[in-house]
């Protein structure tokens, strides 16, 4: 009984061996195998040499907040400690990530996945040949250029750079420092990206025109240009060091100011620029300075630290952010119109008005006023120094400034 009992066992055993030694391994397959975005639908690019998987998106897409769909050979997918799961995990595409892939027998693969937005600007341009730079606003897409005057602007070579492909005007392709046109009147690039969408720039010319300023510049006496009334008055309040005058009525409620009185009105469609460098000196949003123009209307343009507005008449038409206690460069140009005066304030020198509108407050007052300009107002300001024109209403790099003066604070 004992020998058949063994017969019967070792094929049995010999069977059992047989089953456990058929069992495969755990595999080691760890690869991406597809990748895209769902909102905007993109599909990746995947370099499985270099384990790298790309995606172009259209400019505006907020990478920060993107949704990956993907497939994969692993068991499981991460981003550091975070488990990813195909169309619901959202992550920040800013900066290139790191995808984790474990396959069954534990062992990972890393895949770097970088999302570029694609962008189709003008971000440098110039005449190198007359030293002329363009000034860029992103915003609108103009870039305006202030030449020399007498220019001759039938072939201007323009030196540009982009972050688009290929950049045309009409049918004709540009080459940065190559390509000559005809600015006479505004010239449209036209900015291509790597999707194939564009962007459309327009290049405006302008010659500088020259312009004869009044200026003063305070040294180490206080008192005002020739011409401006009721200095005594202001002067009480001011105070200078450095070339540079200083003004605090906040102890008390007063009218000073300086005050340029017209002989007669400015006749509609004359115009003029007056530019200065000042600063607010108080607490934020506090006042600092009033410049306020009468010519059959009224407008004013009022400095706080940290805060330039225009006003018609007593109503504001808009403000701007300006950075506290920093010296500012003021240009304002009046250009006087049937219905109005339109006024134009740059900052610093900026191509684009930071405060635009036409004032129609009726006045009977004929003159320029600065200073403190009310009853129980409290102002405290420096200023630098300031210049007008009655040449004509610019902006910035429109006209020839006087030698010294710099517009960049």
């Amino acid at each position: 009984m004992k020998d058949i009992a063994r017969v019967i066992l070792f094929p049995a055993f010999s069977v059992m061996l047989g089953v456990v030694s058929c069992v495969a391994p755990d595999s080691s397959e760890k690869a991406i195998t597809a990748f895209s975005i769902e909102n905007p639908a993109i599909e990746g690019t995947i370099d499985e040499n270099a384990k790298t998987i790309s995606l172009e998106v259209p400019e505006g897409t907020n990478i920060r907040s993107l949704t990956a769909i993907f497939a994969t050979t692993g068991v499981s997918v991460d981003i550091g400690s975070v488990a990813q799961i195909s169309g619901m995990t959202v992550n920040d595409f800013s900066s290139p990530l790191v995808y984790t892939v474990t396959a069954e027998d534990n062992s990972t693969a890393e895949y770097i996945v970088t999302v570029t937005v694609t962008t189709k600007k003008i971000t440098t341009y110039s005449f190198p040949s007359i030293n002329a730079t363009g000034s860029i606003d992103e915003s609108k897409k103009t870039i305006s250029v202030a030449v020399p005057g007498g220019t001759d602007l039938a072939a201007l070579v323009a030196d540009f750079t982009i972050t688009g492909v290929s950049v045309s005007v009409g049918a004709t392709l540009q080459q940065s420092g190559i390509t000559a046109n005809d600015f006479s009147s505004p010239v449209i690039y036209t900015v291509t990206a790597s999707d194939g969408s564009t962007a459309e720039y327009t290049v405006s010319v302008v010659q500088s025109v020259s312009a004869n300023w009044t200026v003063f510049d305070w040294t180490d006496a206080v008192s005002p240009p020739d011409g401006w009334q009721e200095r005594e008055a202001m002067n009480s309040y001011c105070t200078i060091a450095d070339g540079v005058l200083s003004f605090d009525s906040r102890e008390g409620g007063n009218q000073a100011h300086y005050r340029y009185q017209f002989s007669t009105p400015l006749d509609t469609g004359s115009a003029m620029t007056l530019v200065f460098k000042a600063r607010g000196d108080g607490e934020p949003n506090s006042l600092a300075w009033m410049l306020d123009f009468q010519n059959t209307y009224r407008g004013q343009v009022e400095i706080r630290n940290g805060q330039v507005g225009l006003q018609n008449g007593g109503s504001t038409i808009g403000t701007a952010a300006i950075s506290a206690s920093a010296m500012h460069t003021y240009m304002v140009s009046y250009e006087v119109l049937s219905e109005g005066v339109r006024i134009n304030v740059y900052i610093d020198g900026a191509p684009t008005a930071a405060l635009s509108g036409t004032v129609t407050v009726s006045t009977s007052s004929i003159f320029i006023r600065l200073g403190d300009m009310s009853n129980n107002n409290a102002y405290k300001g420096s200023l630098d120094w300031i210049m007008w024109t009655a040449d004509g209403a610019f902006f910035p790099g429109g006209v020839d400034m006087p030698e010294g003066v710099s517009l960049t604070p």
